[in-house]
């Protein structure tokens, strides 16, 4: 039996090797994966009872007769002379065969296969989470009106299976909607006090059009009522987009209150000595987006000169709860916030992604607006928890859409298992 021993990148190129040096006659003995790709051992003049596997002896298996061999295989590898191993080296360097590592995960049947296998499993994971949802549906219906209701007022499934799990299922069914709304309030942070008024530096943060400037214009006009126009100084960096600036000027020559507009970030420390007079600062900044670093840098001058400044975070209610979270997210890799405004209740459908987003990163509310007045459209957030859970509910009846059974199944399920 002659034997040798070949190594390719694939099973293509290694049995085309066999063709060419054994030829057609050649008998594969095995085949194995190795690093950089394939290694294969074929023999020719070889013994036909020990490679016919098709007709195996009554008194062995065919693994049996494959572990023959396989065994005569290594044998005869192992005893081969060592010039023979000389001309395999010469044989692959002739042929400048490529054995860099392969990345079989990238193979086109393994990327198949992968789809098809998620595709299994998604489709399983849905069959699951119906019967799931129905089994519940039968034997707790309360509990899914519930996960129902809750869900209608636009809160995520994580905030929605937290309240329904703190209640007991003894609770009456009367009862059941009047205290999951209790626990969601008690999941909202109130700020119990009206920050502003005791005077400070506050610097106004968020998205573009979020309503930054005009949450500005409305506390320093609430200053200037109790306390004196001239007690109040504005600042503005949002330079960028076209009439801010003058906007919060003309807010200013109406409350007769100076502003300052600064273009660069090492400006600030300068406007705020300007002011060093006046008990409130107000700090109106560009919104995040391309020009983010300009606000980073403007938050860390004021941090290297130990200027003590509270940053709020406007948050509009009319906005998506996947918004929300990447603009929490956002500014809070940029700076320690303080707490948020909520701006445009007014313009707003739903609560629930508000509540989400407020809950799930432990903001405190700070003050709500709901229009344009200056400064009627703006209050502190303190005793209006009850209110705004009451408006979401009022949001609910006037905007109400049916829940889909196959969305809520597939939703809690994933809650359920991701935690």
């Amino acid at each position: 039996m002659r034997i040798k021993r070949y190594f390719a990148e694939d099973m293509r190129t290694a049995m085309r090797q066999v063709r060419e040096y054994q030829g057609a006659d050649a008998v594969i003995l095995s085949n194995k994966r190795v690093e950089g790709g394939i290694e294969i051992v074929a023999a020719t003049d070889y013994e036909p009872e020990l490679v016919n596997l098709s007709t195996p002896s009554k008194k062995s298996s065919p693994m049996a007769e494959y572990e023959k061999v396989q065994q005569a295989a290594d044998d005869a590898v192992d005893d081969e002379d060592v010039s023979q191993e000389e001309e395999h080296q010469e044989q692959t360097s002739e042929e400048k065969v490529d054995h860099s590592p392969v990345v079989w995960s990238q193979e086109p049947t393994m990327v198949k296969m992968r789809e098809e296998i998620a595709e299994v499993k998604q489709l399983l994971q849905d069959q699951l989470a119906g019967l799931t949802w129905n089994h519940i549906d039968r034997q707790q219906p309360h509990r899914i009106k519930l996960l129902r209701d809750l869900t209608g007022l636009g809160l995520d499934p994580q905030l929605t299976k937290k309240i329904v799990e703190q209640i007991p299922e003894s609770t009456s069914p009367t009862k059941v909607w009047r205290n999951a709304l209790a626990l969601l309030a008690k999941q909202l942070d109130f700020a119990n006090q009206d920050l502003t008024d005791s005077g400070g530096v506050f610097a106004i943060v968020g998205t573009t059009g979020v309503g930054k400037t005009t949450t500005v214009a409305k506390l320093a006009a609430r200053f200037a009522l109790t306390h004196g126009a001239d007690k109040v100084g504005l600042i503005t960096t949002d330079g960028f987009r076209i009439g801010a600036q003058e906007q919060l000027l003309t807010f200013g020559r109406i409350l007769g209150v100076p502003i300052q507009a600064i273009s660069k970030p090492d400006q600030l420390c300068d406007a705020l000595e300007q002011f060093s007079d006046r008990d409130l600062i107000l700090i109106d900044t560009t919104g995040v987006g391309q020009r983010d670093k300009a606000l980073v840098e403007s938050l860390e001058a004021l941090e290297s000169k130990d200027i003590d400044v509270t940053v709020l975070l406007a948050l509009s209610a009319s906005t998506q709860v996947s918004t929300l979270y990447d603009s929490i997210r956002c500014f809070r890799q940029v700076t320690n916030i303080h707490g948020c405004v909520v701006t445009k209740l007014d313009e707003a459908t739903s609560l629930g992604g508000l509540f989400s987003a407020v809950t799930r990163y432990g903001l405190p509310i700070n003050y709500l607006t709901t229009g344009q007045c200056v400064p009627e459209d703006i209050k502190c957030a303190d005793g209006e928890c009850a209110n705004l859970v009451s408006m979401a509910v009022s949001l609910m009846k006037q905007h109400a859409e049916a829940m889909d059974d196959e969305y809520m199944a597939s939703e809690f399920t994933k809650v359920a298992v991701n935690g």
